[in-house]
């Protein structure tokens, strides 16, 4: 199901058994509970991390809490609750087809509190970036109140390719005010916070985002608006 709650778009799948992380930084197993976007009034703002300063267009944030707790209310009180895989997106003058299928459902959800159950969703695999084996872990908060210190975060070193036409969609979307143009919370300081990153994989990446450099949004004018 696809929900505009007001605040973002989110989907949640109906799994017949839970769909699951482990390993890694992971001492446990965590369930998928939900994912959502945020995203900013351009291409160039609407990440809630940077890497290396650099701001990416949109962010999608999978939520999963640690399966001993039984479900996310309650593993939000542990330190250990909650894993969010944070995927960035970044502009392609191709389409994306295996977002499309998200994306051609935003005009149904267009209203706040509006739902609408998709079929043939794509699988959560599917919607990770190349080489999802690169990534920045550290331990931080959830980004929206009351900002809990209960989440691994685990944010991918590629990003996912969007068209502009795609990604603007997402501006579209209203909340309970009027257009929900900016949903990103602003970049918080470290405090001293240990970031680690996994490398132990050959990037087999680096061709393709060669590539797609070639085509890079900053070689095509800025959209200020959607």
């Amino acid at each position: 199901m696809i929900t505009n709650n007001g605040h973002t778009v989110m989907l949640k799948y109906n799994f017949s058994s839970p769909a699951s992380i482990k390993g890694g930084p992971l001492q446990k197993e965590y369930f998928f509970e939900q994912m959502h976007f945020h995203w900013g009034t351009n291409d160039s703002i609407g990440s809630e991390d940077l890497i290396n300063n650099h701001s990416f267009p949109m962010e999608l944030h999978m939520v999963f809490y640690n399966s001993d707790y039984g479900n996310i209310d309650n593993a939000s009180n542990y330190k250990d609750g909650l894993v969010v895989l944070a995927t960035f997106f970044e502009i392609s003058p191709f389409e994306n087809d295996v977002y499309q299928t998200l994306i051609k459902a935003l005009p149904d959800v267009t209203e706040a509190d509006k739902k609408e159950y998709l079929e043939n969703v794509p699988v959560l695999a599917s919607l990770l970036p190349c080489n999802p084996e690169r990534y920045f872990s550290y331990l931080g908060s959830l980004t929206t109140p009351p900002c809990l210190e209960v989440v691994t975060w685990i944010d991918f070193k590629h990003p996912v390719l969007l068209s502009h036409t795609q990604l603007a969609k997402f501006r579209t979307i209203h909340s309970h005010f009027g257009l929900l143009r900016s949903n990103f919370r602003p970049v918080q300081a470290r405090n001293g916070r240990v970031i680690l990153y996994n490398r132990d994989f050959p990037d087999y990446c680096d061709f393709f985002y060669a590539y797609a450099d070639y085509y890079h949004y900053s070689q095509y004018p800025q959209y200020p608006y959607a």
